[in-house]
């Protein structure tokens, strides 16, 4: 896994790099990291094509502020995991507009604890594909791809962002057991939603972050409106 570290502060930097890397240690992770004092630096090599699974950026730099690197960073790449350490809490309101995956305050460094384990538990579950039969190919599938499974006429459907696959071999309670640990949950008796791609519910209605619309059967109305939130909590 890379790693970069921006912050002017050398001490800082130093003090966050002994911290990863005993964590990611103790987790038997391996990782590389890179600091950076000059956020001007850093942007040029980003933009020639280095890339970082991590970024870690202090709010405040020299040149230009953490919300704006970061900003011009998500112009180029919006996959990495981008995080803030700073004192200055009251910036946090900016940095969640560049798709933030953790806000950590530098007075409670220890927060950087839970964040890598966060980290590691994420992007080792982002690579993860299954494998699916269909009567014509194989194919492999990405939670994160997969908007919801329908049962239709006998079969389990796969609706994906760009395509659909009629799979064979699966009942729709396997294909929970499986993926109810990466956020996706029954609406109805035939169907399971991945929550991370619902935009929101009205009434008994989900619309999709694709703007698709399902239906959410009476007896999981309740639960679902509760997972939603709690999801996003």
């Amino acid at each position: 896994m890379k790693i970069a570290i921006v912050d002017d502060n050398i001490e800082f930097l130093n003090l966050i790099e002994k911290t990863i890397l005993h964590k990611f240690n103790t987790l038997n992770v391996c990782v590389t990291i890179k600091k950076f004092t000059n956020p001007s630096v850093f942007l040029d090599l980003y933009q020639k094509g280095e890339r970082f699974e991590v970024v870690m950026l202090e709010y405040v730099l020299p040149e230009f502020n953490g919300f704006i690197l970061g900003r011009k960073l998500r112009n180029v790449d919006k996959n990495f995991k981008l995080v803030y350490i700073t004192f200055y809490e009251y910036a946090v309101f900016d940095c969640l507009k560049n798709n933030v995956f953790r806000f950590i305050r530098k007075a409670n460094i220890d927060e950087l604890d839970e964040c890598i384990d966060s980290i590691t538990f994420d992007i080792k579950r982002s690579k993860n594909k299954f494998m699916f039969k269909t009567a014509e190919y194989t194919v492999a599938l990405s939670h994160k791809n997969i908007l919801y499974f329908d049962f239709i006429s006998r079969k389990v459907v796969a609706y994906c962002e760009t395509e659909q696959h009629k799979l064979t071999g699966v009942s729709l309670n396997s294909i929970y057991d499986v993926f109810k640990d990466y956020g996706f949950i029954y609406i109805g008796r035939g169907t399971i939603v991945n929550l991370d791609k619902i935009k929101k519910i009205q009434d008994n209605k989900i619309i999709l972050k694709n703007e698709n619309t399902l239906f959410i059967s009476k007896r999981k109305l309740a639960t679902v409106k509760k997972n939603f939130l709690n999801f996003y909590k």
